[in-house]
């Protein structure tokens, strides 16, 4: 958790210097060249201009950094989160649980079709209703679902990983 918070500590005080020096070398380029109408050619900009550009694309530079930080400081903080409050069976269960539901949700709505005596398929529902309320559209959503495991699976293999790796260790 320190780690987390070093991090973000680290990127967030870049982030700050990374937005000053953007500001800074701005004002460099306004205030050589003014508030002229009309576009900006930077190739027809001096050399004093052109640095000013120069220190703004490094602010940009170190702006972006802080957010990778941040980001970084997020996974460390979210793995300390997950470590303290699992094991790696326990992830490895969540894991697989995540991966399958859709595939359970489009069973749910495949039961759904044949308990109210109508089908789905690809094409949609039939009759798929219930004294005169049409459901169909909540049993295709259902059935459609399975789609969601190219995220789930993915997810749910991450994991896996993660937790054999963390079982080792």
């Amino acid at each position: 958790m320190e780690t987390a918070t070093t991090i973000f500590d680290f990127s967030v005080k870049i982030g700050v210097i990374g937005l000053l020096v953007i500001f800074s070398g701005w004002l460099i380029v306004i205030l050589l060249n003014g508030f002229k109408k009309g576009p900006f050619d930077i190739r027809k900009a001096g050399l004093a201009t052109r640095v000013g550009f120069a220190i703004a694309a490094l602010g940009i530079g170190a702006v972006v950094m802080a957010v990778f930080g941040v980001m970084a400081s997020g996974v460390v903080w979210g793995w300390h989160v997950i470590s303290s409050l699992l094991s790696p069976g326990s992830l490895a269960l969540y894991s697989v649980a995540i991966g399958v539901s859709p595939m359970i949700l489009s069973l749910l709505g495949v039961g759904l079709a044949k308990l109210l005596g109508g089908s789905v398929d690809a094409r949609g529902p039939q009759n798929c209703s219930v004294k005169g309320v049409e459901l169909g559209g909540l049993v295709y959503t259902l059935f459609m679902s399975y789609w969601l495991m190219f995220f789930t699976a993915g997810v749910m293999v991450l994991g896996l990983i993660a937790s054999s790796i963390w079982a080792v260790l």
